[in-house]
């Protein structure tokens, strides 16, 4: 199978988040079932579910984007999160059918002026609190590119193990060199 394109736009329009909390949508850029889906999420929500006894995320609507680039997901995370029923700012997505060791796409639409859409690679296992911690200030964005799996926007590839890793930061500066 091929490597899924994982483009994104270089602008949203203007996202309001609600207060509440909506839960956050996933999808597949591969062939997945309905229940794979659901296992999938399952995992995902783990840790969260310790915590707080609820589960976050869910299965999008039309969930399946398999053969499909991220730029569809995005276009249509967007309908969906106007829609007021999901998170309309962050959403996930699984890249291969490896996504336990490979990790999860978490993108960001951005609602925030000086920011731009973005994606990185994270932990399936932490992919709630992560947002989660986002959510509340105790994290931005920019840390946790610092200390996931890498994004795909600075050539880090998934699965590669977190960025603080002295092997991948030889691979990063090595590539920057060339």
């Amino acid at each position: 199978m091929s490597q899924p394109d994982l483009s994104i736009p270089s602008k949203a329009p203007a996202l309001t988040r609600r207060h509440e909390d909506l839960p956050n949508a996933l999808y597949s850029l591969v062939p997945l079932s309905d229940e794979d889906l659901k296992v999938a999420c399952d995992y995902m929500n783990r840790e969260h579910r310790k915590l707080t006894d609820q589960e976050p995320i869910h299965p999008a609507p039309n969930a399946d984007f398999a053969g499909h680039p991220l730029r569809d997901v995005f276009n249509h995370h967007l309908e969906l999160g106007h829609g007021g029923q999901w998170d309309p700012i962050y959403f996930l997505t699984i890249t291969t059918l490896d996504w336990r060791a490979t990790g999860i796409l978490l993108v960001t639409m951005s609602n925030k002026q000086d920011e731009k859409p973005d994606l990185l690679f994270i932990d399936p296992e932490q992919a709630r609190l992560k947002i989660a911690s986002m959510d509340v200030g105790n994290t931005t964005w920019e840390d946790e590119l610092e200390s996931n799996w890498g994004s795909p926007r600075d050539g880090l590839k998934k699965g590669t193990g977190p960025r603080q890793s002295k092997s991948l930061q030889d691979e990063h500066t090595d590539s920057l060199a060339e």
